[in-house]
């Protein structure tokens, strides 16, 4: 006979009384026992002891999801994240919360769940008051890089408005007094008395305007320096200090702007200083703000420390109550296994005082369908408590006991999933090694005690030791040279508790190759702990360090070259031309003592040697030109073109109107660069369009046009043009396309415009145009590329 599996066990037990129903009411009572005790102890199992520890298992991956996800707060920098991570643990810590109030529900409340329940309660208070504050500390770090940006820019607009004019009244100083000094030398004995009065009344008088302008940029400098202190302060100590000291120096600069005499260098920083004012003075000033910064960064790292620990503390009390589930199974399990052999003792004992039949039917009934059954279960649960998880529940009956198997998978299935999350975090882990030993960098960890701890095999072989060699050892073992200067920066990170990056230092290991590398040195707490560690990280840059050092040659070299040149400029302007005004001199003595003895041929030769004389003074005086194009420092400011093709025009009057030459502008830009260099580009085009131009109505127009990022100034006539083969060579120096009989000059002027405008970052060109005449255009950036 084969029952239906689909049949509970009552049900089965039920059909065999049927079957001997003749037994004695000691047997009918004895079987009714066996099964009132087999139903309890199976509710014991199923009903209790499974749901706790399937309750406590989730609880335990929630716990480690919620210590995973606040060990990683501090990390993020973005609102938006903190944001999303604050949600996502809220969600977390309310589901922990259910699951705590349903084991204490099934189980009642334990000193380890009213523990559990405290800490999640005390993390749940401190995750919202680091959520305010966090948010509130993202915002200041927004107004605070905003705000010391401006009054970085106010403070440089300050200084850039006081330095042209401290060297504009030293250079004023210097060629009033180079005049007086020339006047000196050229008069007579009686005059020099009053102009060295004058040249005194000069000097004193300019001294003071540049001592009052010197004064007032130091003392900006020094208010700027305190700001940048200010930006990089880490305790309120050092911002009330940068406080006091900031408020009576900014007091200086105001009350002299207010009493320069310099009215034009007034005006142009009065503004710039009230906009200061509104950063630095007053109960919202940048000093509160950053007081306020470094207030909300502590609180923060209060909170974050008592979150870490709450979180710590939640993952101990769910191992426990992981640890009291597992327990209360095996003890029900091995209760059941009492219960169950007690059953079978008075089952037998009836049996055999009952017929055969009733025993053989009793052995069939409660031996197949559940003794064994309950055994198979009671192994599988040994088995799985002794972490053998791939062992298999076989039972698929609809009854109480395929009830409790189901519930015995589950929890099998639930502890295949945490060693599968334990074996991927360990995977992680091997990928992160892989990583440490392979990235392109030399990294290592060490502790406050000077000693490495880990390296990664890059930063073994840059010292010439294995991993294993280096491990333990000290510093001042690894680099006798440099450990003094290494040791003192690790100190400084631990102390500070930040971050140094980016120091470019030699690295010169014992027993490997020196060489340079910029390191970047971070702190590290162990939070369980409070031990303090370094993460250093070298890139090696002795590959750039030696090109650097290349281009330092060069640049030197250039120096020299360029000094050399100077040099040579300053004896042709005094030296060379000297010999050629004597012989001009004397010439022109000749022919005014002796031109009734030299005769006609005479007079002629003599006008020959005065007009080589003076054409060679032309051509020094070129060349010198030239040289200073290429060489004078230029002084960047805003440039109005339309005021400078004025004043080139007001310079060239006599010509223009000898010529009746006339002269047409459009909408002409403002640019940056040096404004005297720009005049004389616009000097010589213009010069040459008039002069080479034989037309008896001779028109010069000068235009722009904006082409992206430069303008474009054109300088068109209606002269007698450049043919286009000469386009490029007209551009060299000293080359003409025509005698001087024709027209006059060196031949350098277009040179020199070729030199200056792309000494600006733009370039020149001879335009092709189909009427007659030429056009030159030349580009200006719009940004100042000083």
């Amino acid at each position: 006979m084969r029952f239906n599996r689909n049949l509970t066990v009552a049900n089965k037990l039920r059909i065999a009384f049927v079957g001997i129903a003749f037994l004695s009411l000691v047997a009918v009572v004895a079987a009714l026992i066996s099964f009132a005790v087999i139903e309890t102890a199976q509710e014991e199992v199923v009903g209790h002891a499974l749901p706790e520890a399937l309750n406590a298992q989730e609880i335990r991956i929630r716990a480690i999801e919620l210590v995973f996800a606040t060990s990683r707060l501090t990390q993020i920098e973005s609102a938006t994240d903190v944001e999303k991570r604050f949600r996502s643990i809220r969600q977390d810590a309310k589901q922990l919360g259910v699951l705590i109030t349903d084991i204490e529900s099934a189980n009642g409340a334990t000193a380890t769940s009213a523990a559990l329940r405290n800490s999640l309660q005390t993390l749940r208070a401190s995750l919202e008051e680091q959520f305010e504050v966090t948010m509130r500390r993202l915002a200041l770090d927004i107004t605070l890089r905003t705000e010391f940006t401006k009054t970085r820019d106010l403070i440089d607009k300050i200084l850039s408005a006081l330095h042209p004019e401290a060297i504009g009244h030293s250079a004023a100083l210097i060629e009033h007094g180079k005049a007086l000094l020339s006047m000196l030398d050229t008069e007579r004995r009686s005059t020099r008395e009053a102009v060295a009065e004058r040249l005194e009344r000069l000097v004193n008088a300019d001294i003071f305007v540049f001592q009052q302008l010197s004064e007032m940029q130091f003392k900006t400098e020094i208010l700027g320096s305190y700001l940048d202190q200010l930006n990089s302060a880490s305790d309120q100590d050092s911002v009330r200090k940068l406080h006091a000291l900031f408020n009576p120096d900014f007091e200086s600069v105001l009350r002299e702007t207010i009493d320069s005499r310099d009215s034009q260098t007034r005006d142009v920083i009065a503004t710039s200083i009230v906009e200061l004012s509104k950063f630095t003075l007053g109960p919202d000033s940048l000093f509160d703000k950053k007081f306020e910064q470094i207030e909300s960064s502590q609180t923060l790292a209060r909170l974050s420390e008592e979150s870490v620990r709450q979180s710590a503390r939640i993952s101990v009390l769910t191992d426990q109550l992981l640890s009291g589930a597992e327990l209360s199974i095996e003890s029900a399990a091995t209760e059941a296994r009492g219960v169950i052999s007690s059953s079978r003792v008075v089952l037998i004992f009836v049996a055999v005082l009952s017929v055969a039949a009733s025993t053989a039917a009793t052995w069939f009934v409660v031996t197949r369908s559940i003794t064994q059954r309950l055994k198979r279960l009671t192994a599988v649960t040994r088995r799985l408590a002794r972490g053998e998880l791939d062992v298999e529940v076989k039972d698929d009956a609809e009854d109480e006991l395929g009830e409790m198997a189901h519930a015995i998978s589950v929890f099998r299935e639930n502890a295949i999933q945490l060693n599968a999350s334990r074996e991927e975090l360990r995977m992680q882990q091997a990928e992160q090694r892989l990583i440490f030993d392979n990235v392109p960098a030399r990294i290592w960890y060490k502790d406050d005690k000077n000693r490495i701890l880990r390296l990664n095999r890059q930063a073994a072989d840059a010292m010439g030791m294995s991993v294993e060699d280096v491990e333990g050892a000290d510093t001042y073992e690894l680099f006798p040279a440099m450990a003094a200067k290494y040791h003192e920066d690790d100190l400084r990170v631990i102390k500070s508790g930040k971050p140094m990056l980016g120091i470019v230092e030699k690295f010169t290991p014992k027993h490997g190759s020196e060489g340079w590398v910029r390191t970047d040195k971070v702190p590290y707490t162990d939070p369980e702990t409070d031990a303090r560690y370094i993460l250093v990280a070298a890139t090696d840059i002795t590959p750039l360090k030696k090109a650097e050092q290349e281009l330092e040659r060069g640049l030197n070299e250039l120096r020299q070259s360029n000094e050399q040149l100077q040099q040579f400029a300053y004896i042709a302007s005094h030296d060379l031309q000297e010999p050629l005004r004597m012989v001009a001199s004397y010439c022109d003595l000749l022919e005014r003592r002796y031109s009734e003895l030299l005769g006609e041929d005479g007079k002629e030769f003599i006008g020959y040697a005065v007009d080589g004389a003076k054409r060679m003074q032309h051509l020094i005086n070129d060349i010198l030109k030239y040289s200073r194009a290429g060489n004078q420092k230029l002084e960047f400011s805003e440039v109005q073109i339309a005021n400078e093709v004025e004043a080139v025009c007001s310079d060239l009057k006599m010509l223009i109107d000898e010529k009746s030459v006339e002269v047409k502008t459009s909408d002409l830009p403002v640019v940056t660069g040096d404004r005297g260099q720009i005049r004389l580009v616009l000097q010589n085009l213009v010069h040459n369009a008039i002069k080479f131009n034989d037309k008896s109505a001779p028109i010069v127009e000068i235009g722009a046009l904006d082409i992206g990022q430069f303008w474009k100034i054109s300088v068109d006539d209606n002269g007698i043009g450049v043919n286009d083969q000469y386009a490029e060579r007209i551009f060299d120096v000293f080359q003409r396309l025509h005698t001087r009989e024709e027209y006059p000059g060196t031949g350098i002027g277009l040179a020199i415009v070729k030199r200056i405008v792309e000494r600006h970052g733009g370039n020149v060109t001879l335009e092709r145009k189909s009427s007659p005449g030429s056009c030159f255009a030349f580009t200006l950036p719009k940004i100042n590329v000083a």
